[in-house]
């Protein structure tokens, strides 16, 4: 049975953008009045005429309906693809990520090349923060080569955004755009990249492209206002954003209103706010000048104490320099105030492995693990690998 089509909105990294939907083809229906038959005659269907219905059921927007009917087909036959595909899908839809994952596991141990079920559960991991596994999936896509490839390209770039590996997303963008000149938003995302490495000029050149291709891409503008008003040109930045604001834009009309945090009510330490400050310390972190960095975090967290990557991205700076108690203490810090933070606890297991206190390294590695982590996982299996060797 052919899957039906699913149209979805994938929101990735540092902000909102349009997806589009991918050219699976129509289920086909055996038997039309599967919706409106009678209690006794569903209880008599089979695991086909299940899913069907849970297809029809999709079309009219009845989505836990359709969950229902796709597990009854699931129980009739364990082994039918299309159905734990199709109930991933509709569990996407619903923003249950775990749900979506679990499905997606089953869909791809049935049908290893079905690249559309690898794209769903990346995208699925990305929302979970596991981007380290949306980055494996988005690389099985590209493997598989579908038609849409580019969009592989472009997810696993912004994966690799959120974990700030910013030329290892421009390498996708740009293969993205090659593959797919005439989509908006890759050109968006790739100009906030630049606008990230402090390369405004080209981050500029990417949001006029963008304009170019859609003279209505509302968030085009306001990105380009923003990068207009790092340059200090707010004469142009006014201008964007009060276009972009025509266009609807929420974030910019919140600008132009001055409702704007950072612009009005957000504490500065020499004009820098906790935003700025931590982003001029990921600058000097990426420079290999990690005291720089420690203190331009230290002024961060000085502002706003109460995000956890703040720390988390001071304890990597510690760590740099070998000063693993401190690092330890600040990762300790971004785990009290977020407890799922994986990345803490699995950057905090290494500093303890430095500090040679294996029984603790073990316990961090396995909650981050736990959490979800990737590396974490596979230092654990490695371990256990050596021990029955």
């Amino acid at each position: 049975m052919k899957k039906t089509i699913f149209f979805f909105v994938a929101i990735m990294v540092f902000i909102s953008v349009l997806m589009g939907g991918f050219p699976c083809k129509p289920t086909t229906f055996s038997n039309e009045n599967i919706l409106f038959a009678s209690s006794n005659t569903i209880k008599g269907l089979s695991a086909k005429e299940w899913f069907e219905r849970g297809v029809k059921l999709f079309e009219l927007g009845k989505y836990r309906e359709a969950i229902d009917a796709f597990t009854k087909s699931i129980q009739l036959d364990p082994k039918k693809q299309e159905a734990y595909f199709n109930r991933g899908i509709l569990y996407f839809d619903l923003k249950m990520y775990g749900k979506t994952v679990a499905d997606l596991d089953n869909a791809i141990e049935l049908d290893p090349k079905d690249a559309v079920a690898y794209y769903y559960r990346g995208n699925a991991f990305g929302f979970m923060r596991k981007y380290q596994q949306a980055i494996r999936d988005f690389t099985k896509v590209i493997e598989l080569n579908p038609e849409f490839v580019d969009e592989a390209f472009y997810s696993r770039a912004n994966a690799y955004v959120k974990l700030r590996k910013y030329n290892l997303a421009l390498k996708d963008y740009d293969k993205a755009i090659i593959l797919n000149p005439k989509e908006k938003a890759y050109y968006t995302l790739r100009g906030n990249t630049y606008s990230l490495l402090e390369k405004y000029d080209r981050a500029i050149k990417d949001y006029n492209r963008a304009i170019q291709l859609n003279p209505e891409f509302s968030m085009a503008f306001y990105y380009r206002g923003l990068t207009y008003e790092n340059l200090g040109n707010n004469k142009k930045a006014i201008e964007d954003f009060k276009k972009a604001a025509a266009l609807g834009n929420k974030k910019a009309k919140e600008y132009l209103e001055g409702k704007k945090p950072e612009q009005k009510t957000e504490k500065t330490i020499e004009g820098l706010s906790a935003k700025e400050w931590n982003k001029k310390g990921i600058k000097f972190d990426d420079s290999g000048k990690y005291r720089k960095a420690i203190e331009a975090y230290s002024k961060a967290i000085e502002l706003n104490s109460q995000k956890p990557f703040y720390y988390y991205n001071r304890a990597l700076a510690y760590g740099k320099l070998n000063k693993y108690k401190e690092a330890i203490s600040d990762y300790t810090k971004a785990i009290q105030i977020d407890p799922k933070y994986a990345r803490a606890y699995f950057g905090r297991g290494k500093a303890y492995s430095q500090l040679n206190n294996p029984v603790q390294a073990i316990k961090d590695f396995e909650k981050a693990a736990e959490l979800g982590h990737e590396e974490a996982k596979e230092y654990l299996e490695g371990k256990k690998a050596k021990k029955q060797k």
